[in-house]
Parts: structure tokens; sequence; C-alpha cells
């Protein structure tokens, strides 16, 4: 195991405080140059405050001053937070222009414990045990997840850690289906990526995947994880009650794709009431393991 840091958690590095306050921070300064023009996936980056990251990043036990890996890394909102409380933080995306942003932001806070590189959590460039653990926020179920949970394994140390957050369930991928054809028809990519997890279903590896609530035990120790805990974010709202016959229709998820591409009645009943759906569905899972 890599040495803590000694300072411990307490100490942070860097000045993110300096940003003040995150809820209205715009990252568009940082972004200049990298294609993303006037956007609210970088002027809106940080909506939640300080506060949730930092919270979130103790909760989860990754403030003990250690080596971290940050997979689907993006413009380096989860890094930076990280970076303040570990030895090192490396994160990892398969989009240069975000990386770009995520150095030039952890270049302003004086982050120089930070490295950030391209490539694909399919195949990790990094040698084996380099990493204590790995934090993995709405990211697995965009990659091969067979793949990319084996690649984690051999880059942590034995017993190393993987927190996974906002990981999609099948109330996330039916949102994803009835919010993209909302807006963009049958054309939209995101319509397309929906019905591909839809069909193949919970068991499936993707790309795209998804798992259950019920189910997330056996995925993950499929995959030589052990769950140790459970996190509530951004699960879905409140839990809808739903009647048998509304059950039914989700018990078959190809049969579910099927009708809504054929039935035009079944669809508009779905797009009208899936919000209230979907909470009666897992929607994200967000949790702890340990490589086992």
């Amino acid at each position: 195991m890599h040495d803590l840091n000694p300072c411990g958690a307490a100490a942070r590095r860097g000045r993110i405080d300096a940003l003040g306050d995150l809820t209205v921070f715009d990252l568009s300064p940082f972004a200049r140059g990298q294609g993303f023009g006037r956007s609210g996936y970088v002027e809106r980056g940080f909506t939640s405050g300080a506060d949730f990251y930092r919270h979130l990043v103790a909760d989860a036990g990754f403030d003990r001053g250690e080596h971290i890996l940050d997979l689907g890394c993006g413009f380096g909102r989860w890094s930076i937070f990280l970076a303040e409380v570990n030895r090192t933080v490396t994160g990892i995306d398969p989009m240069g222009g975000r990386l770009a942003i995520a150095r030039n932001l952890a270049a302003h806070l004086d982050l120089d414990n930070t490295t950030f590189a391209a490539g694909s959590g399919n195949e990790l460039p990094f040698a084996d045990d380099d990493f204590d653990a790995a934090w993995c926020y709405s990211t697995l179920h965009f990659l091969d997840r067979r793949r990319a949970l084996a690649e984690l394994r051999r880059v942590l140390v034995p017993g190393g850690r993987l927190f996974v957050a906002l990981y999609f369930a099948v109330g996330r991928m039916v949102a994803l289906l009835c919010d993209s054809y909302t807006s963009g028809g049958w054309d939209d990519p995101d319509v397309a990526l929906a019905i591909t997890a839809l069909e193949a279903g919970t068991t499936a590896d993707g790309p795209p995947n998804m798992a259950t609530a019920a189910g997330l035990d056996a995925t993950m120790a499929g995959h030589g994880f052990a769950v140790e805990r459970r996190f509530d974010i951004d699960s879905g709202g409140k839990a809808a009650s739903l009647t048998e016959e509304e059950r039914a229709i989700f018990a078959d998820l190809p049969a579910l794709v099927a009708r809504f591409r054929a039935d035009s009645a079944f669809r508009d009943r779905l797009l009208a009431d899936y919000p209230r759906l979907c909470r009666g569905l897992d929607y994200n899972l967000s949790f702890l393991a340990r490589a086992i």
C-alpha cells in the first residue's frame, strides 16, 4: 500500500476556496480554444457547490492522502476535490478538450499533484498496482463493464477501493430514452444508446450497460469486486408506487423497446408519464466496492 499523506485530510492542498461561490462559477475562461463555445457543460460545472464535493469525497473515504485514479474525469470536476486531500490524482478521459480544461483549472488552483491523460477505461495506460483507490463518477455505464472492471482490478493495489456513482439502472435508461426522444426524436444518439442498453438487459456488459439494485452485488462479484456500501445520490427522487400492470411493462425490456418503436399510443403514454414511472424503478446506483 502506498504511504498516506502525513498532513492528513484536514490540510487541503491548493486554493479552491479562492474561486468563491462555486454554484455560480463559470469555467468558460478555462475552456477557451477547446471548441465548447458557450456550453452549459462548462458554464455550470460546479452548481452543487464545494460542500457537496467535499462531503462526498470524505464520506466515501477518499480523503486519506492516497494515490487516486479518477476514471472519466472530464474537466476535472472531481479531480480537484480529490487532489486537495490526496497525495496524487491521475485523471483519465477520452476527450482532449475536457483534459485541457482540467489541466488549466488544476494549474490555476496550484494543484500540482494532478496528472491528466487521454485514454479509455477499457484499456488503462497504467502499471499493475498503481493506485490505492479509483473514483468513477457517471462513467461505468459508457464502458465495456467486463473490460473496465478487469482493468480497474489490475491497476488497483490488492484490496483497493472503487467508488462508482450515478451508475445507470433501468429507470435512468428509460428516462434517457424518453428525454432524448422528446428533444431530438429518433435521430438523437442517446435514443440509440438507451435502446441498445434496454434491449441487452442488465446482464450484458455493453457498452452501454446498466444494473439493478437487487442484482448489483452479484454483478460486481462476478467482476471481482465486493460491494461494501451504497449511497443515495440522485436516485430519482421519492419512489413512486407502481401498479402491477405498470411493473409488468418494465419486466420485459426488449418488449418495452419494441412497443416504444411500433406503438405510437404506447409511446405517447410513456412519454407523458415517465417521470413518475421512473421514480418507481431503480434509477441511479452509487456504491463503494473493494477488489477481491
